[in-house]
């Protein structure tokens, strides 16, 4: 619907459509109980990011995602998501301004988010070094500072990614790796393990604590009546076995999880391993993966070899973050394959952790990157 009113130009009519089904629902008494933590709020994300991304109207865009954020009813999904989605016009408006006050103005905005956020989760439950937010205020506060404030987002940044890799918990693993992968891509001299972060996102990285999940999940579903969880998960469960010499498969398939997946921004392409073809994770946008060809396509676009498409999903001039690792061979029982290296993840991240600490200790030595 939204391509379509594009290519009509009936634009600002679908934005009217938004407007008026939010008013419908507010005046029924029935929808009333719910208007405002599910329904309202809903037409407002999407009334935001058919005017952000398609109309290139920020100013609407800002009110509704604002709306949603400060509303006492909007249920706290609700109130993340128009956070992380304001966030994402507050860097690029701070990139894309060339005031000072207005780009002091934007980071002030993000750290507000974090703290309504905080105000809406409860500060015991948000953490604002887990959240994607802290990669936008370390892109903010390099330009804007102070360099020791930076510093402190993203060393704290790391520290919260390190902490939720080496839990006893498997399933917050792929957002830790994703987190990890931006804050690395952050600093200079560690563009290869943001990409091996990334790479590793789709694999069992314990294979202990995944068959312990994956117990405890199938146990609730019985009692719940439920029955199983799902092939993908059961085969993600089986041991992983070596396939003997001299035939010939898919390396990169060997220890993934399964039941992940990645969702192309652009196309809506899951990609459950690296057969698919690579992906493209951003650094600047909260949570945007592009698959080969919308990444192809994205750059075409702006070197104008291609018409602009219908609406801008990742914007120009942001960075990005390839997976698979060159030389990616999977993971087997919890040891990563590159090339001809092989190491268990936690030998990688404390090696890992080794860099991060050198990075800081020459950037203070030296005050420069």
């Amino acid at each position: 619907m939204q391509e379509a009113a594009k290519r009509a130009g009936l634009g600002q009519c679908l934005l009217g459509l938004y407007s008026s089904a939010s008013k419908r629902v507010s005046g029924d008494p029935a929808l009333m109980s719910d208007a405002h933590s599910i329904y309202i709020p809903r037409f407002h994300l999407a009334a935001a990011l058919f005017a952000r991304r398609v109309l290139g109207d920020i100013a609407a865009a800002k009110a509704l995602l604002l709306e949603v954020v400060h509303s006492a009813q909007s249920h706290y999904v609700l109130v993340e998501l128009a956070a992380y989605d304001l966030a994402d016009m507050l860097l690029e408006s701070f990139r894309l301004s060339a005031d000072p006050h207005a780009k002091m103005a934007a980071l002030q905005e993000t750290r507000a988010l974090n703290e309504r956020l905080a105000e809406t989760r409860g500060a015991d439950v948000f953490r604002p070094a887990e959240a994607p937010t802290a990669v936008v205020l370390a892109l903010m506060l390099r330009v804007m500072g102070p360099a020791t404030e930076r510093a402190d987002v993203l060393r704290r940044a790391f520290a919260a990614c390190v902490d939720l890799l080496t839990d006893d918990v498997g399933y917050n693993d792929m957002m830790a790796l994703r987190h990890l992968a931006r804050v690395l891509a952050c600093v200079e001299g560690l563009e290869r393990e943001a990409q091996i972060s990334v790479t590793a996102q789709l694999y069992v990285l314990d294979r202990g604590v995944r068959e312990r999940e994956l117990a405890e999940q199938r146990l609730r579903w019985s009692e719940e009546g439920l029955g199983d969880i799902g092939d993908g998960a059961v085969l993600a469960s089986a041991p992983v076995e070596r396939v003997p010499p001299g035939i010939v498969v898919d390396d990169m398939a060997e220890g993934l999880l399964g039941d992940a997946r990645v969702w192309c921004d652009g196309c809506e392409k899951a990609i459950g391993d690296w057969a698919n073809g690579p992906v493209y994770l951003c650094v600047y946008c909260v949570n945007c993966d592009l698959c080969e060809e919308c990444f192809s396509k994205k750059l075409a676009r702006e070197k104008g070899d291609m018409a602009p498409d219908w609406r801008i999903i990742c914007p120009e001039g942001h960075r990005h973050v390839k997976a698979p690792v060159e030389g990616w061979k999977g993971v087997a029982d919890g040891k990563l394959r590159i090339g001809e290296y092989e190491t268990p993840f936690r030998d990688w991240l404390k090696d890992l952790q080794g860099k991060w600490d050198s990075y800081w200790d020459r950037h203070w030595a030296t005050g420069m990157e």
